[in-house]
């Protein structure tokens, strides 16, 4: 059956709006979910950076250990996350937030209680080439940050590097074969 190319351009017009309706239905009744999760890998991103996250730890534990351990306060200028064991201080977080190549990369970094040290480093959201640049949420990579100390020779800074050599250097992730 032939129809014209009105028939055409209807059809693919509605064919579209269908589509489109559907996506709105879809992202309307998802969009919750979607923050409840996207908030919930920065809670569990924070009690892991501590040490507080224990294997098996259902989603509720771990919400309840951040409750109970984590409180927001402010230290100059900037806005930190306490974390404490049985009213013993562990440590300081802050959130991390840069841009990658393919989207925002969100972590969280964790500070010593005497604030020289890093604790660790975790990375919650990141749309890096897997394999690639995807290997900076890896553990074996983000261990590379424990224990680096925040100033070395009265300088602060961390330097990523694969050819630096230094108390406060952290091997760089590079395409080149070995």
């Amino acid at each position: 059956m032939k129809h014209g190319s009105l028939y055409s351009v209807v059809f693919t017009v509605l064919l579209c709006g269908v589509g489109a309706a559907l996506l709105a239905f879809a992202h309307v009744q998802w969009a919750p979910k979607i923050r409840a999760n996207e908030g919930f890998a920065r809670t569990r991103a924070l009690v892991d950076v501590m040490g507080l996250l224990q294997d098996e730890m259902t989603r509720k534990q771990v919400i309840s250990v951040y409750n109970g351990q984590f409180k927001e306060t402010r230290k100059g200028a900037m806005d930190v996350l306490e974390a404490r064991v049985d009213g013993t201080l562990i440590g300081y977080a802050i959130d991390v937030l840069t841009q990658g190549k393919y989207g925002p990369i969100k972590g969280v970094l964790a500070i010593s209680p005497d604030m020289q040290r890093i604790k660790g480093l975790r990375i919650y959201q990141q749309n890096e080439t897997p394999g690639l640049g995807g290997r900076i949420s890896e553990p074996g990579w983000l261990a590379g940050f424990n224990g680096i100390p925040l100033v070395t020779d009265g300088a602060p800074g961390i330097i990523i590097s694969s050819t630096a050599k230094g108390p406060n250097v952290v091997d760089s992730i590079t395409g080149a074969s070995k």
